[in-house]
């Protein structure tokens, strides 16, 4: 997978940073099961939309510790609940953004076409809201399907989208670093599409 030989490429050598935070990543699971109560499907939902602001924030404090003490005081009143509340986990998240030390800072998300199109649509509204804080560039590593491009506002101009599949030139340097990326030991393969998000 593409997404995974980025994260692997950027974060190597992880406890050795020149400083501060490179790229902070997320690997959304498979969709939701099929036989599920509204409400069940709500609750999951949910618990997804925690999981990657907590998968974010993690990637974030293991490439800079220092930035715990401005995230420890949410931690610190709501306990374990933290971490199946949204909302909070993603206010933390932004915190820590705000205070990395690098920028911009990285965010790398893969196989966001495989959660419903609601969620996604939550999902994408909470990742862009991120560059409110400061800059940020959002890759979106998946295909290119309706309730992908139909989460995305209106005026998607500031978005760029490459696909693999059409675009030979950045398809070559795509191969190119995978059969680098492959020589050093990191050998993962891709397939499919991948969405672009550069922004900021």
């Amino acid at each position: 997978m593409l997404a995974k030989l980025v994260a692997a490429e950027f974060l190597k050598g992880l406890d050795n940073h020149p400083s501060g935070v490179k790229l902070v990543f997320h690997f959304v699971p498979s969709k939701l099961p099929v036989n599920m109560s509204s409400a069940d499907k709500n609750g999951l939902s949910q618990r997804i939309l925690a999981k990657v602001a907590s998968d974010l924030l993690y990637s974030i404090l293991q490439q800079d510790s220092s930035l715990f003490d401005g995230c420890k005081v949410e931690p610190e009143r709501q306990g374990d609940r933290l971490f199946t509340n949204p909302s909070s986990l993603w206010d933390v998240l932004g915190k820590a953004i705000k205070h990395c030390r690098e920028d911009p800072v990285y965010i790398l998300i893969d196989g966001p076409d495989g959660l419903e199109e609601s969620l996604c649509k939550q999902f994408i509204e909470r990742i862009l809201k991120l560059r409110e804080i400061r800059t940020v560039k959002i890759f979106l590593f998946c295909r290119d399907i309706p309730h992908i491009s139909n989460s995305f506002p209106y005026d998607s101009s500031e978005f760029t989208k490459i696909n693999l599949d059409t675009n030979i030139a950045v398809k070559e340097d795509v191969d190119i670093f995978i059969r680098h990326s492959e020589c050093m030991g990191l050998g993962c393969r891709t397939e499919g599409e991948s969405n672009g998000n550069p922004s900021g």
